[in-house]
């Protein structure tokens, strides 16, 4: 059975107002438009999903036997959320062993291709989370470490770049309550500046993690970033 609830990222007691605005809000932010293309058909089906629970509970007499049914299959619900989280953390964990693997090669390793061999197929990991396990526990985690060991790969052709620009907006989008998300904003303003060499967005980003940063380590290392950027602008 279905976690309506879950789905619209509410309480079992919301009220029709609640479940008709965050209706409103998710329906916006899955709206296959809204996708690149190689998202679309996921945000579609989570498109459908959320039209479906909204359709269930905003309806009082749908909701009273969906609600009855509801408390009866507490713990089947319980071990299905358990198994998504165990086969998104086998990925997870898959993901990391190899970043682990790729920051630890020594030159030479490097020099052949390995270390970017290894990186690549974190990335493919950490992504197979965020996309198939998206409501997963780990699903945060990955979109992180997705960022970052992009940011290592160092060989970028116009694919991985489009999808590395993708990557950072799903995340400042998706994960805007991340306790990581001053951190990728500021990683965000060094991909524009160093990878998509696009100086002027990168001074955008950077004016609006400025002013909105609240940890001064990060706040002063994107100040210097910024003059940086500054100084490239006037060339």
């Amino acid at each position: 059975m279905k976690d309506y609830y879950r789905i619209l990222e509410i309480h079992h007691e919301a009220s029709l107002e609640v479940i008709k605005n965050t209706y409103r809000v998710l329906a916006a932010k899955y709206h296959p438009d809204k996708h690149v293309d190689k998202r679309k058909l996921w945000a579609a089906e989570q498109f459908r999903e959320i039209a479906e629970a909204y359709e269930q509970l905003n309806d009082p007499t749908k909701r009273k036997e969906y609600d009855a049914e509801w408390q009866l299959t507490k713990p089947e619900r319980k071990s299905a959320e358990n198994k998504m989280d165990e086969e998104a953390y086998f990925y997870y964990r898959k993901g990391l062993d190899y970043f682990e693997r790729a920051m630890g090669r020594r030159l030479l390793s490097t020099l052949i291709g390995l270390r970017v061999w290894d990186l690549k197929k974190a990335l493919v990991n950490f992504r197979k989370v965020t996309e198939s396990f998206p409501t997963s526990k780990y699903s945060e985690e990955s979109a992180y470490h997705t960022l970052y060991t992009a940011m290592e790969v160092r060989e970028y052709d116009g694919e991985l770049l489009e999808q590395m620009e993708n990557d950072f907006k799903h995340f400042l989008e998706y994960f805007s309550r991340s306790r990581w998300l001053d951190e990728i904003q500021l990683l965000y303003a060094k991909f524009l500046y160093l990878k998509r060499r696009s100086v002027q967005k990168s001074l955008q980003v950077l004016d609006e993690f400025i002013t909105a940063c609240t940890d001064s380590q990060l706040k002063r290392e994107g100040e210097i970033l910024l003059m940086m950027v500054q100084h490239a602008a006037k060339k």
